[in-house]
C-alpha cells in the first residue's frame, strides 16, 4: 500500500483487497497516513470518495480517515442477501490486512447502521463510534415525520428488490443522475447546502457509488429494512449522535430513538437543519474522534 501524499484533489490511487470468498474490497484514504485510524462509511448511496472535503481538516487532527466501498458500490463487488452485520466481517479484514489495532467508526445516514454493527460485533477493535444523521430500524414511531413517498420507496426496497430496481432507474432517468435526483427531493434546509458550492466531492460520490450499477444500492435497501443481524445495546465504546431537527430522510424521532437504545450515547441535535447538516459540520464531527479517549 502506497502511504501518500493525501491532497485535495480526487484521489490519484485507490485501495483494493481481496476477501476470502474472493470478493473485493475498495477503500480511499485521507488525512494523514500515520494519524489516529477512523472507518467511515458512506451513506446510501455512496462512496469511498465522501470523505474528500476532510482532507485537510483530518490532517491537521491527526486523522486517518478510511474510507470503504460497501458490497455492490464503486469499486467492491456486490454480496446479495447480505445483512447490515455482515459488512463487520469485511471491516475486520480491511483492519488486519492495514494491521490496525483498533480504529473509530463513523457512519453518515444508511452507514450509521454500518458503524454501530462494527462496534456491536468488533468491541475489541473499535474505540469510538459515531453517528451522523442515522438510520434507526424502521417502525411507526421512528419514521414519524418521513415523507410518505420516502417511506413507499424504503417499503418497495423491502418487499420487492425488482420493483426498488426499477424505481431507481426511472428516477435517475428523469433527473440525469444520483445527485440530481437527491437535489430534486431535497427540503428547504438541504437546499441551502448544495447550493453553496460545497458538494462537487460529494456528487462525485454519488456518481462513483453507483458506476457498476444499482446493487449496492438495492443491497443496502434490503439490508437497512431487513433485520440487521444484531441485537442493539449499549456499545462499550463513547458513542455519539448528531442529528437534525428537520432531517426528512431519517427524521430526528431516529437520532433519539437510537440514542435512547445505546445506553450512554450523547445525542447532538441541530435545531433547524436537515439530512446532509454533515456536509456543514465536519469539523464538529472529526473533532469528536481527534480528542483522546478516556482510559
Amino acid at each position: 500500500m502506497t502511504d501518500g501524499p493525501f491532497t485535495d484533489t480526487l484521489p490519484t490511487e485507490d485501495f483494493t483487497l481481496s476477501l476470502p470468498d474472493g470478493r473485493q474490497l475498495a477503500w480511499a484514504e485521507y488525512g494523514t497516513a500515520d494519524g489516529s485510524a477512523v472507518i467511515y462509511f458512506h451513506g446510501a448511496p455512496g462512496s469511498r470518495r465522501e470523505c474528500l472535503p476532510t482532507t485537510t481538516l483530518a490532517a491537521v487532527l491527526g486523522l486517518r480517515i478510511i474510507v470503504p466501498d460497501r458490497p455492490g458500490y464503486g469499486g467492491s463487488s456486490p454480496r446479495p442477501g447480505r445483512s447490515v452485520a455482515d459488512f463487520a466481517d469485511d471491516v475486520a479484514a480491511l483492519l488486519d490486512h492495514l494491521e490496525l489495532k483498533q480504529a473509530g467508526a463513523a457512519g453518515f445516514s444508511g452507514g450509521g447502521p454500518h458503524a454501530l454493527a462494527c462496534a456491536l460485533r468488533l468491541p475489541d477493535r473499535i474505540d469510538r463510534l459515531g453517528l451522523v444523521s442515522s438510520l434507526a430500524p424502521f417502525s411507526d414511531a421512528t419514521t414519524q415525520g418521513m415523507p410518505e413517498s420516502l417511506q413507499g420507496f424504503w417499503q418497495l426496497a423491502a418487499t420487492d428488490a425488482d420493483a426498488f430496481r426499477a424505481t431507481l432507474n426511472d428516477g435517475l432517468k428523469a433527473t440525469g443522475g444520483p445527485y440530481e435526483l437527491l437535489l430534486a427531493g431535497a427540503p428547504p434546509e438541504d437546499q441551502a447546502i448544495f447550493s453553496n458550492g460545497m458538494t462537487e466531492a460529494y456528487a462525485d460520490s454519488l456518481t462513483e457509488g453507483i458506476r457498476p450499477g444499482l446493487e449496492g444500492m438495492v443491497s443496502d435497501g434490503q439490508a437497512l429494512t431487513a433485520d440487521w443481524g444484531f441485537t442493539l445495546k449499549a456499545p462499550h465504546c463513547p458513542t455519539h449522535l448528531w442529528h437534525g431537527t428537520q432531517d426528512l430522510n431519517a427524521p430526528i424521532g431516529m437520532g433519539r430513538w437510537l440514542a435512547g437504545h445505546l445506553g450512554g450515547a450523547t445525542l447532538t441535535e441541530w435545531p433547524g437543519m436537515g439530512h446532509f447538516a454533515l456536509l456543514q459540520q465536519w469539523d464538529q464531527i472529526l473533532d469528536a474522534f481527534a480528542e483522546p479517549t478516556t482510559p
